[in-house]
């Protein structure tokens, strides 16, 4: 039995959103380890403004990109 068109579009797709999925998802893994390494750090070590320290990270981050939209 063949596929149509439209389901190889679809198995194409959701390939596709799946690889984007896991990839956030290890970017989110990454910064909760970050985050809990810092948090476990003593007081006097901590950075004096994380959630400055934070904000500036996340812009200097590449937005994924949104095909599609």
């Amino acid at each position: 039995m063949e596929s149509s068109p439209l389901s190889r579009q679809f198995d194409l797709r959701l390939k596709e959103l799946n690889q984007q999925i896991h990839s956030c998802l290890k970017d989110v893994r990454q910064h909760l380890q970050e985050l809990e390494a810092v948090s476990q750090q003593p007081p006097a070590a901590r950075p004096q403004n994380f959630a400055q320290l934070l904000k500036e990270s996340l812009q200097q981050r590449t937005p994924p990109t949104s095909e599609g939209k």
